[in-house]
C-alpha cells in the first residue's frame, strides 16, 4: 500500500466534513486492508485446522483470536476518532485543507 499523500489526507478530509464522519466511508477506503486479512485468516485456519495435533489447533484459534483483536481495535479506532470529530472540525484551518486537496502550496495563500 502506498502511503497517502497530503493531497489524499485534505480530500479525505473535506469528505468528513460534508458528510461527518462516517463508518461506512472508512469501510469502503478499507476494504482492500480487510480482504487480504481475511485472506490471510481463511488460509491460517484451513491450514491449520487440517494439520493434525492439538497444537495445531491452538494456532488455528489463535489466528481467529487476532484477527477479531484487529476488527475489535479498528471499531475502537473508529469510535474514537467519531467521538472526537465535533472538535476536530473546529479547531481544523478548513482553508488550509482545501488549499492542500486542491494541490496548492497554504503558505502561499
Amino acid at each position: 500500500m502506498k502511503t497517502p499523500t497530503e493531497q489524499d489526507l485534505a480530500r479525505h478530509l473535506l469528505v468528513h466534513r460534508r458528510n461527518g464522519y462516517s463508518a461506512g466511508y472508512v469501510l469502503r477506503k478499507s476494504v482492500r486492508r480487510y480482504a487480504v486479512l481475511v485472506g490471510i485468516l481463511a488460509l491460517f485456519v484451513i491450514w491449520f485446522h487440517a494439520t493434525d495435533g492439538l497444537w495445531y489447533k491452538g494456532l488455528c484459534l489463535w489466528s481467529i483470536g487476532m484477527f477479531v483483536g484487529a476488527l475489535a481495535r479498528d471499531v475502537g479506532w473508529l469510535l474514537r476518532i467519531k467521538a472526537q470529530w465535533p472538535f476536530t472540525a473546529k479547531v481544523v484551518d478548513w482553508q488550509k485543507v482545501e488549499d492542500l486537496a486542491e494541490g496548492r502550496d497554504p503558505a502561499s495563500s
